[in-house]
């Protein structure tokens, strides 16, 4: 969740639970999921993110407030596990440095490199995915899976955009 008030108070707020509903078993009398963590593990035994007691498996998370000196500029969150950093980083890029609008920075095709291929989104430029082909990556293509929720603007005193990752459907909010 990325929550913005109109006293400035800001949320960014992430919880890791796995996939939608984490485990699907809802603590009774207290309202609350648990996790399936384990699936972040690393099965190959003796790896250092393999299962042992009192180990947290490898995650990922990415409540973030940004800031230009004191004055907040912006509320971004991100579901997604290993694709989060990136993510963040691309939508971070295309709105501050390629000076995209909220919503066009969240919709654009991603990419992540999951340790043996690049993944690259379906709408991905053709002319990109040949040149990559061409300098030897191995490629996939699929919808690189990130979902993400953004309330920003380019400097303070600058107006408010908001935006939610159209790769989500039947999610929607306010603006």
């Amino acid at each position: 969740l990325s929550i913005l008030d109109d006293q400035g108070n800001a949320v960014s707020y992430t919880t890791t639970i796995e996939e939608w509903f984490g485990s699907g078993i809802v603590v009774p009398n207290h309202g609350f999921l648990l996790n399936n963590e384990l699936s972040d593990f690393t099965a190959e035994v003796g790896h250092p993110n393999s299962p042992a007691a009192g180990k947290r498996p490898r995650s990922n998370m990415s409540p973030t407030l940004l800031f230009e000196g004191k004055s907040l500029v912006g509320v971004v969150g991100c579901a997604g596990g290993g694709r989060i950093p990136i993510a963040i980083v691309e939508f971070l890029e295309n709105y501050y440095i390629h000076k995209m609008p909220a919503r066009q920075a969240i919709a654009l095709a991603r990419f992540h490199h999951d340790g043996e291929k690049l993944v690259v989104g379906k709408t991905f430029p053709k002319s990109t995915v040949a040149k990559l082909t061409e300098a030897g990556y191995t490629l996939d293509t699929e919808e690189v899976g990130a979902v993400l929720q953004a309330i920003i603007k380019r400097a303070p005193g600058a107006k408010w955009e908001a935006a939610n990752d159209p790769r989500v459907d039947g999610l929607s909010f306010a603006y």
